[in-house]
């Protein structure tokens, strides 16, 4: 079995640029691939910080001034909506392969 590396890209026209110079052209529902090598991309950021309401009901609406600030012991992370479909391509992609490669901005 050939091994399979993800190249994890920041945006779609880098991961289509990446994807051109490696000679990669079988498209896929959020990824490119070619024998051995898959690239793939975020959208921006796919994650962002859960709601205040996550961390107990008390800080939910309305606020109230005695429950503040939210300190939680461990910030918790919520995939975005508007990214959870490339979210999903992405984890799908990471359990098919054996090596990831971050080609993201510096």
């Amino acid at each position: 079995m050939t091994a399979q590396t993800l190249y994890l890209c920041e945006k779609p026209s880098q991961a289509k640029d990446i994807a051109r110079v490696m000679g990669l052209s079988q498209r896929g529902q959020g990824y490119i691939s070619g024998p051995g090598t898959t690239v793939t991309w975020a959208i921006g950021h796919l994650l962002e910080n859960a709601p205040p309401d996550a961390y107990g009901e008390q800080y939910g609406s309305p606020w109230k001034a005695e429950s503040l600030p939210v300190l939680p012991p461990r910030w918790k992370m919520v995939v975005k909506k508007d990214t959870a479909d490339q979210f999903a391509v992405i984890n799908k992609l990471l359990k098919q392969v054996d090596a990831v490669v971050i080609a993201t901005d510096a």
